[in-house]
């Protein structure tokens, strides 16, 4: 019997679902935004190919006043379920059954997208003046399960949790 798996990724970002908007001091202001989830459909074990999805988020920031001013920023993912970005998991109902996966940045050859605890994930400045904006880049949130996974067919589910500090 040859069944579906569905498999979703929820991405949740700071302060919540929709953009999160912070102010340092008056000098500027920042907002992040996320796209969709990352929603991997079915996955087939026997296809032979790793099943990926992809989503961006991008950090804005304008200037509000004063003289120049550097935004130093960091975007870490949390580790999800399994407690470790390394070795991240989707589950289903079962406690029994996990699908292994990976978010990257960018690519696979990116790197692993994780967090302080994993020394792996974007980070940059962006520099501000005379009341212009700038954003940090579109940064691409790459999703992929890893083919030849055999495991019973379900909703695999995890969710992480994204954060922007500045």
């Amino acid at each position: 019997m040859r069944g579906a798996l569905l498999a979703t990724l929820l991405l949740g970002q700071l302060l919540g679902a929709g953009p999160a908007t912070a102010q340092n001091e008056g000098k500027f202001a920042c907002t992040m935004s996320v796209g969709n989830s990352l929603n991997f459909g079915d996955y087939v074990p026997s296809r032979g190919l790793p099943t990926t999805a992809s989503t961006t988020a991008e950090l804005f920031c304008t200037h509000l006043g004063g003289g120049s001013v550097l935004v130093s920023w960091a975007a870490e993912l949390s580790n999800g379920a399994t407690g470790d970005c390394r070795l991240r998991a989707m589950k289903t109902g079962s406690a029994s059954q996990a699908l292994s996966y990976n978010v990257y940045i960018d690519n696979p050859v990116g790197g692993i997208w994780g967090n302080r605890g994993c020394e792996s994930f974007p980070s940059g400045t962006i520099r501000l003046s005379n009341g212009q904006s700038a954003s940090s880049g579109a940064r691409r949130l790459y999703g992929e399960i890893p083919a030849g996974q055999l495991i019973s067919p379900g909703r695999y589910a995890d969710t992480l949790l994204l954060t922007v500090s500045y």
